[in-house]
């Protein structure tokens, strides 16, 4: 490019940060009354765009390509007089539940204290409360409820749920173990089918649940359950078999069900030599030969 050039071209998070901090200033800039921090991150996050396209999976309204998306500081701007800071308790059995998660519909997000109090800045009406290992409600901003905070108490009840923290490989040798490592909550039962496009046959697959055997096609209790934790999956296939394998994984517990599935993996095989190859020197025109050889795997 040209040395003397004044404009150049830049990506990352490097030109992200300073791009962002532009935006903060201009939006406290027009604001009548100093704006915290988190609230400036719920004007940025509620009125962020995506790309009409975009379906990539998301986490509290957040993926991995564009978080909550791409910061439209307009929006942002206008929507300050919208902006309600709502808070509520979250409990279970009448205890109190840190750590919980306090989500607008737009993606704005709070996290509930050791007491079970959780606020979120929002310009919407309606919140969910979700925490791993337990059912997720919906809640609405209401001045008027008995204990004087705008989404009230928000019961929450024990239910199964996993998360995937090491997958499956993307390829393994025939006979090779391979671990799926997860973490679950409130885990009492475990159902592992392999998945409708694996072509490797059942038979040939083992499946154990941190060190004992799940037969496949059906539910088989959790030692120990209800099972909150660390769990690892150990699959190995039979030598001389290859193939795609997917596994699909229903999880039980607390009346409730989870199925995922993982993978797929690529059993590479199987491998074989061809040695000891007699064939006739010569053969005439549609005549039948004979071929011995000898085929060993590998």
């Amino acid at each position: 490019g040209d040395p003397e050039a004044s404009y150049s071209v830049a990506s990352g998070t490097s030109m992200a940060q300073p791009h962002v901090a532009g935006a903060v200033a201009l939006l406290q800039s027009v604001s009548e009354e100093e704006l915290s921090p988190a609230q400036i991150e719920s004007l940025l996050v509620e009125t962020a765009e995506r790309p009409p396209d975009e379906n990539l999976p998301r986490v509290h309204n957040r993926d991995v390509r564009y978080g909550t998306g791409i910061i439209n500081v307009t929006a942002a701007a206008l929507a300050i007089d919208e902006l309600e800071t709502a808070t509520g308790t979250v409990t279970v059995d009448d205890d109190p539940l840190p750590g919980a998660a306090v989500t607008s519909v737009d993606g704005a997000i709070g996290a509930t204290n050791e007491d079970g109090e959780g606020t979120v800045h929002t310009t919407t009406e309606n919140v969910t409360v979700s925490a791993f290992g337990f059912t997720t409600a919906a809640a609405a901003i209401n001045d008027t409820n008995t204990d004087g905070t705008d989404l009230g108490e928000i019961e929450l009840t024990e239910s199964v749920d996993v998360f995937v923290v090491d997958e499956q490989p993307a390829s393994v040798d025939p006979g090779e173990q391979f671990d799926i490592e997860v973490e679950t909550a409130n885990l009492e039962e475990l159902t592992v089918n392999l998945t409708d496009d694996s072509d490797v046959a059942a038979e040939a697959v083992t499946v154990e649940l941190d060190g004992d055997e799940v037969p496949l096609d059906e539910a088989t209790d959790v030692p120990g359950a209800p099972v909150t934790g660390t769990a690892t999956l150990t699959v190995e296939t039979d030598e001389g078999v290859g193939g795609d394998l997917g596994i699909k994984h229903t999880f039980a517990g607390a009346g409730e069900e989870v199925t995922i599935e993982t993978g797929p993996t690529t059993v590479e095989g199987p491998f074989f030599a061809v040695s000891n190859l007699n064939t006739p020197e010569s053969v005439a025109p549609g005549e039948t030969i004979a071929v011995d050889a000898t085929i060993t795997n590998t």
